[in-house]
């Protein structure tokens, strides 16, 4: 036969469903499965994380439920969202991308990126230490200020310095700016006026006969200025030329803090010597100290030494820049700086500081321009910042004046990081967690004034109602005192009690600068003491495995937790690598096998189960510093997965799972409080095979489901389930009718360790036997033409007659038995249940397959 294609342009191997039109070979493309819920005719409601059956719509809604929001966000997932770790992501606020200034309208809005989409200006004036050339710079392609950023030259605060050659701002900031003028031997100081005779000075060259003792020459900066010492700070000079002559010793060159050769200091590269006898080119590179300003370069001829010095050159190469002008990207409410010396750092040799604007903690600041709060019982604030440690009081922000008690900002005191309201300061956090670089929050309502590091609230004060009589700024107390000793990023200030938009905002800004939450709460990954083996993944988890004495694997966070502060940890564990371990978890101090310092509530030590995990760690003191996995039995091997930390609680609730199949039976949970999880302490739930599941507390938790089945005679269902327990009343899920006493359909029901399919006119029809707390179970409940048939993990349970009761009332339920009751509630994870009105149990084992080929349960 040939190669051709039928002319109906059909594959004949495989029919298409919902496939499309392949143009490369003219028909459609191969056989798309469907997913079994969409097969024997159709289910009549399926509810699964994986696609079966939703051609990659929607499977579940989630809620989000986190403090700093105005109303629990929901959002619906596909499968594939699920497993990519995109659900995850929004529930942990990952996927957070509104600009902070466009979350809400804000006062003045301040960053080295952009931080309202619509900003189109520049985002800093700055001025160049060694020249007082200004220059306005834009946000680069990728809407930050980077050394590729636009420049443009600005006439210079109190008259034109000069203007720049360079269109970028590395170009500016490395510049080469010469002119250097040589010092005429009469300004020389007589002191240092030693030649036998006037030595021949140009620009460029000198020579002649020093006498009997030393000798100075100086050349100025090319602006017939001094650079100030923070100024000069961070900027270099390069002197170059050729050694013609030299003879009866040595020239040292070195910076002057004048120009008639007085005040010499030496640099941290040291000083020049070119020694006696030495001919040629040199080289001399130095940089400023942020101590001594710089006036002229000077050269240092010993006595009696004849010299001829030619080729002389001299220019900045990488100079320092300090902010004039950080612009409001909200409006007009620019933050200035007019006076030089008060002016913070933004670049020094010849790139930008890596941690934003440098605040010296003597004397810079930045004046706001307006009012950024009305009323101190309605303003937010947020901040990123880093102390450079100083322990002195001081000021990151503020407004308001100390006399009229109208204060209201950010700062630091010895030991904490501060707010400061009213007319008092109130604690945060440790100062270390400033000193580490973090986000600083303020927020302000009719009722309370709270402060937040790092999004953890650490003081609630009662408000006040005053407005502010000055207008503030940035890096200390209206200009006058408590002076900031550290570093600003972003800075974004609002006339409003943002606590309903503080989650939103705090996420863009810890998405953007990596602050907190997981990977960025530890230092370094993960180790181990007292192991047979250990391998590292990261700060993701480990693989331990033990001897015969006991085994510790850890990880150190960056901070210690404060007494009664929590830790919230969520993972997967395999126990069963080699051998079964029986691990706990911890916090410690001193070291991964330090004293123990954990409280409840979830015990000192508790243990580790088999598949997904979560703790909330709560310190017992101020010194826990480290999350430990403690392993007390001898050879076993077991790993830790998809390890997330943090400080704060990042859960998501499940109040609708969508039903794959055509019918519409989407099982939902209006009630907040009784709503599953699917996200857990910042961690995808997943059962003990690693697959996505929803987690059912047995005092509340529960789906209701609609009446999904017709007649118990005609009935089937598919469930992949675990419990966390292996006693007690409970049940995976139930349809009953309005007969309650002849129509269960319960799938399946626990009373104690067994577990049953409760059918028809008696809960426990048919004894499934035993079963294992924290083991993934595919259980099967199939009718056929005469009787009923449950299978445990494709293994037959037993048979019972078939019985013909309608279910016409919307009692259902995922898990509980049945809606309206508490009785038999789940205390464990479901993964998938599927409904049929059909006759199954002839195609049970098919079905099985299907699902366990995904699960692996059996």
């Amino acid at each position: 036969m040939s190669s051709e294609q039928l002319g109906a342009a059909q594959n004949v191997l495989k029919g298409n469903l919902g496939g499309a039109w392949d143009i490369t070979n003219g028909y459609q493309d191969a056989y798309t499965d469907l997913g079994i819920a969409r097969r024997f005719g159709g289910s009549a409601a399926a509810y699964s994380l994986r696609d079966i059956g939703a051609m990659n719509g929607r499977v579940v809604k989630v809620r989000r439920d986190l403090a700093g929001e105005e109303a629990d966000a929901e959002e619906d997932f596909s499968a594939s969202q699920v497993q990519s770790g995109a659900l995850e992501n929004w529930v942990n606020g990952k996927l957070e991308n509104t600009l902070p200034a466009d979350v809400a309208t804000a006062a003045a809005a301040y960053s080295l990126r952009k931080v309202k989409a619509s900003y189109a200006s520049n985002a800093v004036r700055i001025r160049r230490g060694s020249d007082n050339v200004e220059v306005d710079v834009a946000f680069d392609s990728d809407d930050k200020v980077s050394a590729s950023s636009a420049i443009t030259n600005v006439a210079e605060q109190g008259g034109e310095s000069g203007s720049t050659n360079a269109t970028d701002l590395n170009g500016f900031l490395n510049e080469s700016v010469s002119g250097f003028i040589a010092t005429s031997y009469s300004g020389i100081d007589a002191s240092y006026k030693n030649f036998t005779s006037d030595p021949t000075i140009s620009n460029t060259a000198f020579s002649g006969a020093n006498g009997g003792t030393q000798s100075r020459l100086t050349y100025q900066n090319p602006f017939g200025y001094s650079v100030s010492a923070s100024d000069f700070d961070g900027c270099k000079v390069k002197v170059t030329g050729t050694v013609n002559t030299l003879s009866g010793g040595n020239i040292t060159i070195k910076p002057n803090t004048q120009s008639n050769g007085g005040g010499s200091w030496t640099p941290a590269e040291g000083n020049k010597v070119i020694s006696d006898g030495t001919t040629g080119s040199f080289e001399y590179i130095f940089t400023g100290d942020g101590t001594n300003l710089f006036k002229s370069v000077a050269f240092l001829i010993d006595a009696s030494t004849t010299v001829d010095v030619s080729n002389l050159t001299f220019e900045f190469i990488e100079h320092g820049a300090t902010v004039h002008t950080w612009y409001d990207q909200a409006g007009s409410n620019n933050a200035v700086q007019t006076t030089a010396a008060n002016q913070p750092k933004i670049a020094e040799n010849g790139a930008l500081l890596a941690d934003g604007v440098d605040f010296d903690g003597t004397n810079d600041y930045l004046d706001f321009s307006e009012d950024i709060c009305d009323n101190i019982n309605s303003f937010s604030g947020f901040v990123q910042a880093k102390s450079d440690g100083a322990t002195s009081s001081q000021i990151i922000f503020s407004t308001g004046f100390s006399g009229s008690n109208s204060i209201i900002g950010l700062g630091r005191g010895s030991t904490t990081s501060r707010i400061s309201y009213v007319n008092n300061s109130y604690d945060i956090a440790s100062a270390s967690a400033l000193e580490n670089g973090c986000l600083l929050s303020i927020i302000a309502g009719s009722s309370t004034a709270k402060g937040f590091n790092n999004a953890v609230e650490g003081t609630s004060q009662s408000s006040a109602s005053i407005n502010p009589v000055e207008s503030g700024g940035l890096g200390a107390h209206n200009g006058t005192g408590s002076f900031f000793d550290g570093k600003i990023k972003e800075a974004i200030f609002y006339k409003s009690d943002q606590s309903n938009n503080r989650f939103k905002i705090e996420s863009n800004i810890n998405n953007y600068y990596s602050l907190y939450n997981d990977a960025n709460e530890v230092t370094g990954a993960f180790t181990a003491s007292g192991e047979n083996s250990f391998t590292a993944n990261g700060t993701d988890g480990f693989t331990l495995g033990s001897a015969t004495a006991v085994a510790f694997a850890g990880i150190e966070l960056n901070e210690k937790v404060p007494d009664n502060d929590i830790i919230y940890i969520s993972f997967n564990a395999d126990l069963s690598v080699s051998g079964t371990a029986t691990p706990t978890v911890e916090l410690r101090k001193t070291s991964i096998s330090g004293t123990l310092s954990s409280d409840s509530p979830s015990s000192g030590q508790p243990a580790v189960i088999q598949g997904f995990n979560s703790f909330a760690l709560v310190s017992d003191d101020a010194d826990a510093k480290f999350v430990t996995f403690t392993e007390g039995d001898d050879n076993v091997t077991f790993t830790i997965s998809d390890f997330k930390i943090s400080r704060i609680e990042r859960n998501g609730f499940v109040p609708t799972w969508y039903d794959q199949s055509t019918s519409g039976n989407n099982a939902t949970q209006s009630a907040a409080g009784d709503q599953p999880r699917i996200v857990l302490n910042g961690g995808l739930v997943k059962n003990s095979k690693g697959k996505p599941a929803l987690d059912f507390v047995a005092t509340a938790d529960h789906l209701d489901v609609p009446i999904a089945l017709d007649n118990i005679n005609t009935a089937s269902a598919f469930l992949v389930w675990e419990r966390d327990v292996n006693s007690g009343n409970g049940a995976v899920a139930g349809q009953l009718g309005s007969s309650s006493s002849t129509s269960r359909f319960y799938t399946p029901l626990f009373t104690s360790s067994t577990m049953y399919f409760g059918y028809g006119n008696s809960s426990t029809k048919i004894s499934m036997g035993s079963y294992d707390a924290n083991r993934t179970y595919l259980t099967s409940f199939v009718t056929g033409d005469t009787n009923a048939e449950a299978f445990l993990n494709n293994v037959s349970k037993g048979t019972t007659a078939l019985q013909s009761v309608a279910i016409d009332a919307a009692n259902g339920s995922i898990g509980r038995h049945t809606s309206s009751s508490t009785a038999f509630a789940l205390d464990g994870q479901v993964s998938e249940v599927i409904y049929y009105k059909a006759k199954l149990q002839d195609d049970v084992a098919d079905l099985n397959a299907d699902i366990n080929n995904h699960y692996n349960i059996y």
